[in-house]
């Protein structure tokens, strides 16, 4: 697994670079599952890391948010579900933990494909809660995620997400003030 992950990673590097996109050559991309030179990823990767190395300097990435989750949005298309979902969590760390609802519901999709539950719900949780999610038919409507229907946080991510539609149409109607 972790030469397919670190093919793949190389694979990328290279055609970044000859799209004059990134200034990493194909010898420093490192995938290491040694978590103790680099930060932890959202609620564990519970696998390997991606660092870049020039010199003696290491680094999480220069990509932007936009690039990262580009290459991850089209690592998922593929069906690369693990490829992705680092390349997501890459994006979210190096953007503050902060992350489009629509990219960290692809990285609920592929920890969901992953059969990692957990990092799934984390995911959903998060734009449920943090990201105000309303739309429950953007995920129920989602086959990728029909595993986690069973699971009990199912239920809980609709019902904050259904008490989301609700506020979202009480502000509309001009019931509830925000006066803060």
């Amino acid at each position: 697994m972790k030469k397919l992950i670190l093919g793949i990673v190389i694979f990328i590097s290279i055609h970044l670079t000859s799209l004059g996109q990134s200034k990493w050559d194909a010898n420093s991309i490192i995938v290491t599952d040694d978590f103790s030179n680099n930060l932890p990823l959202s609620n564990g990767l519970g696998g390997y890391k991606v660092f870049y190395q020039q010199g003696n300097e290491k680094y999480m990435g220069e990509n932007s948010y936009d690039d990262l989750t580009e290459i991850a949005d089209s690592l998922m298309r593929v069906k690369n579900y693990a490829a992705a979902v680092i390349k997501y969590e890459i994006a979210f760390k190096e953007n503050k933990n902060l992350g489009k609802v629509i990219h960290r519901i692809y990285a609920a999709v592929c920890y969901a494909q992953l059969n990692k539950p957990d990092n799934a719900f984390f995911h959903l949780l998060r734009v449920a809660e943090k990201g105000h999610l309303s739309n429950k038919y953007v995920i129920t409507d989602n086959e990728l995620l029909d595993a986690l229907h069973s699971d009990k946080r199912w239920n809980k991510v609709l019902e904050i997400i259904e008490n989301n539609r609700l506020n979202r149409e009480l502000i509309s109607n001009g019931q509830i003030i925000n006066i803060g």
